[in-house]
């Protein structure tokens, strides 16, 4: 499956628009002590580090973040080269464990993965960060209550 959307692949007028769009978004929202987060995910404008920071940049407005989540399609380096990339724009990450082919498992089966993510997070971006824990193996409540204890353990 290929989920990429790179804002390479669309015309300039199209991106010219979603940047009018966000940017007038933004506009709006920091005259109310808001702030938006675009989602770093597969299918979007922000599928790649390139398109996501490209974005971001080009929208120029303080109250315009990322939230940042694994690609199902990258490898852990990748995905800590990204980090390092956005980091100025991460403000949220959303937290599970998945492989490419977007089967869940448990979040104990990449612990040592996600303290890397985490740790290069908390080092590299000075903004507040939320984690959020998502896509439980079989959606199950176990799962997250199993999940949320690893967790737990890793932000310790």
């Amino acid at each position: 499956m290929n989920f990429k959307k790179e804002i390479g692949k669309i015309g300039e007028e199209e991106f010219a628009k979603i940047v009018s769009d966000i940017k007038q978004a933004a506009q709006l929202a920091q005259s109310q002590n808001v702030s938006l987060h675009l989602e770093f995910h597969q299918g979007t404008y922000t599928d790649t580090t390139e398109s996501a920071k490209r974005l971001i940049e080009e929208i120029d407005e303080p109250n315009v973040y990322l939230y940042w989540q694994p690609l199902a399609y990258t490898s852990k380096e990748e995905r800590l080269e990204q980090i390092k990339e956005l980091s100025a724009y991460i403000s949220n990450v959303h937290v599970f464990q998945w492989d490419s082919e977007f089967k869940r498992y448990p979040l104990a089966d990449g612990k040592n993965e996600w303290n890397d993510y985490i740790n290069q997070v908390q080092t590299l971006s000075s903004n507040k960060h939320y984690f959020l824990l998502e896509f439980m193996k079989d959606n199950s409540i176990d799962q997250f209550e199993e999940d949320a204890v690893v967790f737990k353990e890793i932000l310790a």
